[in-house]
């Protein structure tokens, strides 16, 4: 049985490492324990979350014995921060009011750090980490609830029928005042009623507000002219 642990140079555990043996990998946490590990010499690597730290060590498990392998990481390759996990396609990631590098190990001092996600038409958030030193603190998987605003939509007269468009696609059609939810982007009104001009409306949803509001008053239509009226006096000529 082989068992191996890996620790910061206070003591305290490392969080997540690869262990291989003899370019196997065998473990992605510590310790890392294996009972059918076989007899002979084994060539064990440990690398850490944030890939700065390898450690390599040599060991012989003889048959039936019990080896523990306790691997320290050099104070000189301590690094600590925070690691994105699994983050959505466009996010965005500020430390401390900076925008960093979601892809990678963002390095941060030891302390308190205010980490915030943001991403186009998608609701931020926000996170306060505590970093101790040599320790990476991961966050994830990250994903963004859709930014919605609330649109209340008016009309005069009250009983107008209503249509809203993005594009050429209808989306909704009701009789009267109405609140809906949109995403941001470019949509249409339509209004209409007996009596009165059809009105037709553009509209741009953006996330700066959580909610919009908008009053939709149709405009009397013109009266149609009279049709000309003729008055014979006497019979017409046949």
């Amino acid at each position: 049985k082989l068992r191996i642990s890996v620790t910061h140079p206070a003591g305290t555990p490392v969080d997540e490492v690869a262990v291989f043996i003899d370019g196997r990998r065998v473990c992605d946490t510590q310790p890392c324990v294996l009972d059918d590990a076989a007899a002979g010499p084994k060539t064990i690597k440990v690398v850490a979350l944030d890939g700065a730290s390898v450690i390599s060590n040599k060991t012989e498990l003889g048959a039936g014995r019990n080896v523990g392998v306790e691997l320290t990481i050099p104070a000189e390759d301590l690094r600590q921060g925070v690691r994105v996990m699994g983050a959505q396609p466009g996010l965005q990631v500020f430390v401390d009011d900076t925008l960093s590098n979601a892809a990678q190990l963002i390095a941060l001092e030891p302390g308190q750090h205010r980490v915030r996600f943001e991403a186009d038409h998608y609701r931020p958030i926000e996170h306060i980490v505590q970093v101790a030193p040599g320790q990476v603190v991961p966050l994830g998987p990250v994903m963004l609830q859709v930014h919605k605003v609330s649109l209340q939509v008016e009309v005069d007269p009250a009983a107008s029928a209503v249509q809203l468009f993005a594009g050429k696609q209808k989306l909704h059609s009701w009789r009267g005042a109405k609140t809906i939810e949109l995403t941001a982007g470019d949509y249409r009104l339509v209004a209409a009623s007996s009596g009165r001009r059809t009105l037709v409306k553009p509209l741009k949803i953006t996330t700066t507000r959580d909610w919009e509001r908008i009053r939709l008053q149709l405009p009397i239509a013109a009266p149609r002219p009279a049709p000309d009226v003729f008055e014979f006096t006497s019979e017409p000529d046949m």
